[in-house]
C-alpha cells in the first residue's frame, strides 16, 4: 500500500528535450550502417544515388561537430540565410535533428549576417534654425541652390542652361530662375530678377 507521502521520481531537467529528440528520431526510421554510423532510413533505397545522399548521417542539434558543420556550410553558401544553409547541409549527406533551430541559433551569432540583415538606423534630426522659427514676410530669409544643366536649342545653336532655386525658409515657397552660365554675373542677373519680382 502506498503512503500518502509517496512521490513519483522526478525526471532530470533535460528529460523533456531528450524525449522530443527520441520521438523525432523515430520518425526518421534510423538504422546503423556497417561502420556503426546512425543514418536516416528512407524510402528511396532503390534510387540510383550514392549512400550519403540516400541515407544522411543523423547528428544531434547541440553537438560540437554539428556547430562546425553549420558554420562550414553557412560560409560555403556565402551567408545566404537559414533555408539555403539547411538545404546545403542536407544535400551533402547530413541530417540535423531540429536543424532549423540549430541553424537559426548559429545565424544569431554570425557577425556578418547581423550586419547585413540589421534594421536601418533612424537619424535624429537636429534643431531647426532660428530663421525658420520666426514669423516673417515671404522670402525675408531664403536659401539658394543651383541645379541642372540642360541643353536648350536657340535657333540652330544648342546651349547649356542652369536653374536657380530660391526657397523661402519660413513658408517653403519656391521661385525658379534661369541662369545662362555658372559665372557670377549670370547669378547676379538672376538674383536681380528675383528681387524685382
Amino acid at each position: 500500500m502506498k503512503s500518502r507521502y509517496y512521490r513519483r521520481p522526478r525526471k532530470p531537467k533535460n528529460a523533456k528535450e531528450e524525449d522530443q529528440e527520441v520521438t523525432s528520431m523515430q520518425k526518421l526510421n534510423p538504422f546503423l550502417d556497417k561502420d556503426g554510423v546512425l543514418r536516416v532510413g528512407s524510402r528511396i533505397r532503390r534510387a540510383d544515388l550514392n549512400d550519403e545522399t540516400k541515407f544522411p548521417i543523423i547528428l544531434p542539434r547541440d553537438g560540437h561537430i554539428t556547430k562546425l558543420l553549420v558554420q562550414h556550410f553557412h560560409e560555403a553558401c556565402l551567408h545566404q540565410g537559414r533555408t539555403t544553409t539547411l538545404n546545403e547541409i542536407r544535400s551533402n549527406g547530413y541530417w540535423i535533428i531540429g536543424g532549423t533551430l540549430s541553424v537559426s541559433h548559429y545565424l544569431l551569432s554570425c557577425v556578418r549576417c547581423r550586419k547585413l540583415r540589421s534594421s536601418p538606423q533612424s537619424q535624429k534630426m537636429s534643431n531647426l534654425p532660428e530663421d525658420r522659427l520666426h514669423q516673417a514676410p515671404p522670402f525675408m530669409y531664403c536659401a539658394v541652390d543651383y541645379f541642372g544643366s540642360w541643353i536648350v536649342k536657340e535657333k540652330r545653336k544648342e546651349l547649356k542652361r542652369y536653374g536657380i532655386l530660391f526657397t523661402c525658409m519660413a513658408s517653403k515657397a519656391i521661385q525658379l530662375e534661369v541662369a545662362h552660365s555658372l559665372k557670377t554675373e549670370s547669378f547676379i542677373n538672376a538674383l536681380c530678377r528675383f528681387f524685382c519680382r
